[in-house]
C-alpha cells in the first residue's frame, strides 16, 4: 500500500491483483477523511473511513483514525474497539496505545488505561504525554511517589516543561514542602507568566507559608488572568479573612459561588463569615 502512504501489518508481499489506480484513490480517500476530522466533520470522515476499512480491514492507520474521530464525539466504548483491533494489526503502534489509554480513562477502566500508558513507555521512553497522563492518574489516586517519578521524568526530556513544573508544584505544596513548591511554579511562570492556575498554586504556597501580602498579590494576578476563577476566588477570601477584611472577603466568596454553584467550601466559609458578623 505505498499508495496510500499507511501501512498493514499483514504481508509485505505486494498483492498483484491490486490495481494501483485503485490504491491511488484509497489514499485519496483517507487524506480527504483526514482533513474532514480536521475540520470538525467527523460524520462525514468516518463514512468515508468505514468504506475503507471494508476494503482494507487491517490497515492500522484507517482503525486509529476511525478511534480518534469516536473519541472526539465522546464515543469512548467504540474507540476502545477500533484502536484494540488496529493494536491487533500493529501490537507496536504508539498512537493507539496512547489513545487506547485516554479511552479507557473515560470510560473509568484505569488499570487498563494504565497498562496501555506503560507499553508506550516501554515502546517510547521519551513519550512526554504518556508521562504527563500517567502522572495525572497516579496524582488523583494520591501515589503521589510514582506521579513525581512521571513528572521528573518529563524534566529530563524537557527541563523547561510547563506541566510538569507545574504540578510537581503541586504535588510539593500538597506535602507543604513549601520551598520546593515555590521553585517549581516559579519555574512554571517563567514558561507561561499567564498561568491562572500557575498562580494560584503559588499563591497558596504563600498563603502557607504565612506571607499573606504575596498570596494576595498571586490570587489576584490569577483572577486578572481567569476572573471566572472560582478557586483563586475562595484562596483569596480566605487570605482578606485573615487580614480582617471580612467585607472584601465575603465578596470573594460570593464570586466564587457565581463562577461555581456547586463550591462548598466557598459557601461554607460564607456563611461562617455572615454569621460572624452578626
Amino acid at each position: 500500500l505505498g499508495y496510500l502512504s499507511i501501512s498493514s501489518s499483514g504481508s509485505s508481499r505486494p498483492n498483484s491483483g491490486a490495481d494501483p489506480k485503485d490504491r491511488i484513490v484509497e489514499a485519496e480517500t483517507y487524506h480527504l477523511a483526514v482533513a474532514l476530522a480536521s475540520s470538525s466533520k467527523l460524520e462525514q470522515s468516518n463514512r468515508l473511513l468505514e468504506r475503507l476499512r471494508v476494503k482494507l480491514p487491517e490497515v492500522t492507520a484507517i482503525l486509529v483514525s476511525l478511534g480518534l474521530n469516536q473519541q472526539k464525539m465522546g464515543k469512548h466504548a467504540e474507540a476502545a474497539e477500533h484502536l484494540r483491533a488496529a493494536l491487533r494489526s500493529d501490537p507496536g503502534n504508539v498512537e493507539a496505545h496512547y489513545n487506547l489509554a485516554v479511552s479507557w480513562l473515560a470510560l473509568n477502566q484505569v488499570d487498563k488505561a494504565i497498562n496501555e500508558l506503560r507499553m508506550v513507555l516501554g515502546i517510547e521512553p521519551y513519550h512526554s504525554r504518556a508521562s504527563y497522563l500517567l502522572g495525572t492518574v497516579w496524582m488523583r489516586g494520591k501515589d503521589y511517589v510514582r506521579a513525581r517519578e512521571c513528572f521528573n521524568h518529563m524534566l529530563e526530556i524537557a527541563p523547561d516543561d510547563y506541566a510538569a513544573h507545574y504540578h510537581l508544584g503541586v504535588l510539593a505544596t500538597i506535602e507543604e514542602k513549601w520551598q520546593e513548591g515555590k521553585s517549581h511554579l516559579l519555574s512554571a511562570l517563567k514558561t507561561d507568566p499567564e498561568s491562572p492556575e500557575a498562580c494560584n498554586a503559588l499563591g497558596s504556597v504563600y498563603f502557607g507559608q504565612g506571607s499573606l501580602n504575596e498570596a494576595r498579590d498571586a490570587f489576584l494576578k490569577a483572577i486578572r488572568f481567569e476572573p471566572n476563577f472560582a478557586w483563586a476566588h475562595y484562596n483569596l477570601g480566605l487570605v482578606l479573612q485573615q487580614q480582617k477584611e471580612n467585607k472584601e472577603a465575603a465578596r470573594h466568596f460570593r464570586l466564587a459561588l457565581l463562577a461555581d454553584g456547586q463550591f462548598q467550601k466557598a459557601r461554607d466559609a460564607l456563611d461562617q463569615l455572615e454569621r460572624s458578623s452578626k
